[in-house]
């Protein structure tokens, strides 16, 4: 009997324009995320997707000792939110589909190869530091790809996923790929 593949899960990637863009993701073929001075999270994979608790306690922890002497890590509530931003680059699988946005333009679009923690990597010289999916073909929303998704009237924090119009963006999606 055939296993059935499950859906792709769509997610907004928020990129931050003061620490980086969307360009150098591009180039970079990541899909990533701030915090370099978390450090490197790669033995937080073991936690990834069973224990949800423990993986944002972890992050929680890493924050607490290693960023609170910077201003920004207690400005707009990233010792609770930086968890479930990590929890959330890290639990992307292969074949999820994400979409970039800067503020609240959208920029492209990708697919990963492959799941989050078997391609993790720190770059602590980057802002973006914590990557995953490489090699990652970023495409350039355009207009060949239909009408680009309705961003938040907030911007996205981080990563988090794209529901409302899902299915229209994994319809542009498949019609860039074929």
């Amino acid at each position: 009997m055939a296993v059935a593949e499950s859906s792709p899960n769509v997610w907004w990637l928020a990129i931050n324009t003061q620490t980086t863009s969307f360009e150098e993701l591009k180039h970079r073929k990541v899909v990533a995320q701030g915090w370099p001075m978390l450090g490197d999270l790669s033995a937080l994979c073991r936690f990834v997707p069973a224990h949800e608790d423990a993986f944002k306690a972890a992050v929680q922890l890493f924050g607490e000792v290693e960023c609170t002497a910077y201003d920004w890590w207690a400005e707009d509530r990233k010792p609770t939110r930086t968890p479930s931003v990590m929890w959330n680059l890290l639990g992307l699988r292969q074949g999820d589909v994400v979409v970039g946005i800067e503020g609240t333009t959208v920029r492209g679009i990708c697919e990963l190869p492959f799941d989050a923690c078997e391609s993790y990597q720190y770059h602590g010289a980057y802002d973006y530091a914590h990557t995953v999916g490489h090699p990652v073909e970023w495409v350039e929303w355009n207009p060949a790809l239909g009408a680009p998704p309705s961003p938040p009237k907030q911007s996205v924090n981080g990563l988090r996923q794209l529901r409302s119009e899902r299915e229209a963006v994994l319809e542009a999606w498949r019609r860039y790929r074929s």
